[in-house]
């Protein structure tokens, strides 16, 4: 039997949409008929297992992003009639940017921070973060 006649592997459901992914991700590496079905079987126990005791509704998934942002502030400037009106320079237009650092589950955002300015993640910062997590959790 080979992969593609539809025999041995669901033709619809999780398992088979996960059985396409793998088909067609990574074409470079030589998947064996085996491995494949070991996925399909790992992914329906998950499943199963999820149904049983929802293990997935527990984990919390956290990552950083930098967020640039403009901060154009223009003064107005005020002339009397019959005047020419004052030329004032814009501000540099150098973007500024901040690490927005966000924690959620399946139901949404739980705790977000954003950092000063320049300033990155750190071990201390994060075991720092992890202990407010810890108590918004």
């Amino acid at each position: 039997m080979s992969i593609g006649d539809g025999n041995r592997f669901p033709s619809s459901g999780p398992s088979a949409c996960l059985l396409n992914s793998c088909n067609k991700k990574k074409k470079k590496k030589k998947k064996t008929e085996r491995n494949l079905m070991n996925r399909v079987l790992i992914c329906d126990s998950l499943l199963r297992r999820n149904e049983t005791e929802p293990f997935l509704k527990k984990l919390i998934t956290g990552d950083e992003k930098w967020i640039t942002y403009d901060k154009n502030v223009r003064k107005r400037s005020w002339s009397k009639a019959g005047q020419a009106s004052q030329t004032v320079a814009k501000p540099g237009l150098t973007r500024n940017k901040v690490m927005l650092c966000v924690w959620w589950d399946w139901e949404g955002i739980i705790h977000y921070e954003l950092l000063p300015p320049g300033r990155t993640i750190d071990s201390e910062l994060y075991c720092v973060q992890l202990k407010r997590l810890k108590q918004k959790v």
